[in-house]
């Protein structure tokens, strides 16, 4: 089982570059938003508030999810992409989900995706990100970057590709490569 893992700021094409690794491949997608879209219904859009005291445990929720995800496509051996908004330095999701892979003879490849500013103002707006409920304004990716960071908490092991100019055809190429090339 092989394991991708991409991460990276609002609009620097994390779906639209798994959906193309899955046509390209035999990869299938467990969609971040899919996730909270499911759960938000049922405990609100304050867990994204950081000082309600419910939150810690809607992420929680999140994570044990896809953590049994994780473990069910290890048994059938499914190759994953599982896309992330951003990566703290000592990110205990991925600190359980990489090993808990490799220790089943399975490999991750962490792919940080990095785009320019000017780049990701343009994409956020678009319709297909207001179709998915995802941030659309640039006043909140602002916020945003000015939280996480463009490049985020950076994981070890990563491996970063500049969209800015790429499309996500070719991204996605140079993704499978790179998890190709791992060891199987």
């Amino acid at each position: 089982m092989k394991l991708i893992i991409i991460y990276g700021p609002p609009a620097s094409g994390k779906f639209t570059i798994a959906k193309e690794i899955a046509a390209q491949s035999n990869y299938k997608i467990l969609h971040n938003h899919s996730l909270i879209d499911m759960l938000v219904p049922v405990f609100g859009k304050e867990v994204f508030d950081e000082t309600n005291k419910n939150a810690g445990s809607f992420w929680k929720l999140i994570n044990d999810i896809r953590i049994s995800i994780i473990k069910e496509a290890i048994k059938q051996n499914r190759n994953l992409i599982i896309t992330k908004a951003h990566v703290k330095k000592k990110d205990p999701y991925l600190s359980k989900i990489i090993p808990l892979v490799k220790r089943n003879k399975g490999e991750a490849c962490v792919i940080r995706l990095a785009c320019h500013h000017e780049v990701l103002k343009k994409r956020v707006v678009t319709k297909s990100r207001r179709e998915h409920g995802k941030l659309t304004s640039v006043k909140e990716l602002e916020e945003w970057i000015s939280k996480y960071g463009n490049e985020s908490g950076r994981a070890a092991d990563e491996f970063v590709i500049d969209t800015s100019n790429l499309s996500p055809k070719e991204s996605a190429k140079k993704i499978l490569a790179l998890a190709n090339a791992l060891k199987k």
